[in-house]
């Protein structure tokens, strides 16, 4: 994200806004490192000025201008996958004819209490539900059965 115009993130910089969720939502957070309730990162999601999710302003546009950036992929079947969210607003892009998104969620207990991340259950589900989602389609299953 560096080379997309954006300054690099310190260390620092992860603190400060860590510290930021926990001070602005003291109860979720605590009860979420408990695993009682679930801290859905889209609440605290960065908005541009129309109120615009951020996936639908900088990461599905940062996303397209890296894949364009190398056309030696023009060939290839890319499957993109990723949370709903981000999925739904790379929908909405105009994105190359050999792009593929797979939307991937992951269940409760299925990723780290503190940043979200799938755990080893997550990776499992994640792989579960890639391969439901490329045997539905024609390209899925030509990426399966090797054809390029």
């Amino acid at each position: 994200m560096s080379d997309y115009g954006k300054r690099d993130v310190s260390f620092p910089d992860v603190m400060r806004r860590t510290f930021d969720v926990m001070w602005n939502n003291p109860p979720a957070f605590f009860l979420n490192i408990l695993g009682w309730h679930d801290f859905p990162l889209e609440d605290d999601d960065p908005m541009n000025m129309n109120g615009t999710p951020r996936e639908e302003t900088e990461d599905t546009k940062a996303f397209l201008a890296v894949l364009a950036a190398f056309p030696e992929l023009n060939g290839k079947k890319i499957f993109v996958m990723g949370p709903g969210r981000f999925i739904s607003a790379l929908s909405r892009e105009t994105a190359p004819a050999n792009v593929f998104p797979i939307s991937v969620d992951l269940n409760s207990g299925a990723s780290y209490t503190l940043d979200m991340h799938p755990n080893k259950q997550g990776h499992r589900d994640i792989a579960a539900q890639i391969l439901d989602k490329l045997k539905r389609t024609d390209e899925g299953r030509q990426c399966l059965a090797g054809e390029p």
